[in-house]
């Protein structure tokens, strides 16, 4: 009988061993292998595994109860397929759940109809009547609850999140939390809670919290599907909020090109290819790094078109930012300075007079000498080019030395009288550049120098108004031209 019952366990494990071989070999053959499938295979084992149990009851028993035996055996069988069965139908119904969140992130990118499925998703699984999503406030850098579902509404949407509550905690300690049979003050009883951490690329942005007001609900709760839904519903929401922030760029951008009168083809393109990216955004995540690069240029172009429009106001002055602009990376290009730098430089030379937009064209073309009151308006311009671009990321390395590119070597200049090393480099590079072709240029009130003459006043004012090294340098260069 012992040596039945041993040949009966090897060949168990033989047949148990090789039917999870064979299954997953002719899978992974098909390019068929997902979660359901192993499932299944991993079902399949268990229940040969019971069926070989009851031949070894026979071995093993050899009693006249040995037929009442497998009865109970049978049962017992039969009572495992059944919860064996109802568990598949969950893990399906799991898996669907899964799949169908997925393919909504590819679909839509309407925020509403995102977070209400979610929402349909949790109370299929969780039975909660209150369902919250708090997203982290940029400004403040505190949770507020953003989207509010459930049979129970306490209009919290906007609230800033309790630092003490749950959803709090869940957020700092970046797992999920759960408190059962909890006090609910909005309630006034007891009822079960759960907070899951929102992540997104490793970062947690939010959390969601739902609720029931039947204490121990939650107790038999998968949490780890509730989590893996929490990853799906974190990746839909912030590509729905992403996607609508684009959008709404576009919409301001679209906004100021037709308040632009001097809009060149360019930009025109580029509105052309943001409507066609609009639409590949559904299935091309990754197009968002050149739409933003994209965003860059246009920002860039529209800003360059008020600078043309401000040199409109001043015949004298049409094509100076363009002349500045080529003699300062020259000049930047013989000092050294690395591609970045001399990046910014153009930048910056291009858009040094945008605060222009200030002056008034009257005082701008005035033939005669200014007044005080002129010339302290034309001083202010340099700030004015600062408050507007100061908030335009891409030129933020070089945003000083247009603030302070009519300071002096000797603290003579304005708006605020830096004097020597405390100008930045490119305000002196600036300062030098601009001089130059404001001297070769003819203006309302007096007749172009010539290039010689123009080198000859930068020599002279070496230490006083210019720095001495880099008008050194500029008049080097100059020597090539002349």
């Amino acid at each position: 009988m012992k040596s039945k019952l041993c040949e009966l366990y090897v060949i168990k494990y033989i047949i148990m061993m090789f039917i999870l071989s064979a299954t997953l070999l002719y899978m992974y053959y098909k390019g068929n292998i997902d979660t359901r499938a192993i499932v299944l295979c991993v079902a399949a084992v268990f229940i040969m595994e019971i069926l070989l149990d009851l031949f070894s009851e026979k071995y093993r028993s050899g009693s006249e109860n040995s037929q009442r035996d497998e009865v109970g055996v049978v049962k017992g069988f039969l009572h495992k397929t059944a919860g064996m069965r109802n568990e598949l139908k969950v893990k399906n119904e799991e898996l669907k759940a899964l799949r169908d969140i997925s393919e909504i992130i590819t679909s839509t990118f309407e925020v509403k109809i995102i977070t209400e499925y979610i929402y349909e998703i949790f109370n299929k699984f969780a039975g909660c009547d209150r369902y919250l999503i708090a997203f982290a406030d940029k400004c403040s850098e505190q949770l507020i609850f953003k989207y509010e579902f459930g049979t129970i509404i306490l209009n919290e949407t906007g609230d800033f999140v309790d630092q003490e509550s749950i959803v709090a905690k869940c957020y700092e300690s970046k797992r999920t939390l759960i408190a059962l049979n909890s006090f609910i003050k909005s309630r006034n009883t007891a009822g079960d809670k759960i907070a899951i951490p929102l992540s997104v690329s490793g970062e947690t942005v939010g959390v969601i919290f739902i609720e029931s007001g039947s204490a121990y609900s939650f107790e038999k709760l998968n949490i780890s599907f509730l989590e893996n839904l929490a990853v799906y519903a974190a990746i839909s929401i912030k590509n729905a909020e992403l996607f609508n922030n684009l959008y709404e760029q576009k919409q301001e951008i679209e906004a100021l090109y037709e308040e632009t009168t001097a809009v060149n083809e360019e930009l025109n393109s580029y509105i052309n290819q943001l409507n066609k990216t609009k639409e590949e955004l559904k299935s091309k995540n990754d197009e968002l790094i050149a739409y933003y690069n994209e965003i860059h240029t246009a920002y860039l172009q529209t800003v360059t078109a008020l600078s043309n429009s401000i040199e409109a106001k001043d015949a004298y002055t049409r094509g100076h930012c363009q002349r500045v602009m080529e003699i300062s990376c020259e000049l930047g290009k013989r000092l050294g300075m690395s591609e970045s730098e001399i990046e910014d430089l153009r930048y910056v030379a291009i858009l040094h007079d945008i605060g222009k937009i200030g002056v008034p064209a009257r005082i701008l073309n005035k033939q005669g000498k200014l007044t005080d009151d002129e010339y302290n308006d034309i001083k202010k311009h340099p700030l004015i080019a600062y408050n507007i671009l100061k908030d335009v990321e891409f030129i933020k390395g070089g945003l000083d030395g247009i603030l302070q590119h009519h300071e002096r070597y000797d603290g003579k200049g304005y708006p605020y009288g830096i004097k020597g090393e405390g100008i930045c480099k490119l305000g002196r590079i600036l300062c030098i550049a601009d001089a130059f072709d404001a001297m070769t240029s003819d203006r309302p009130y007096r007749k172009a120098m010539s290039m010689r003459e123009a080198v000859s006043e930068i020599e002279r004012c070496k230490g006083s108004q210019f720095d001495p090294y880099i008008a050194s340098e500029f008049i080097q260069l100059s020597k090539q031209i002349i």
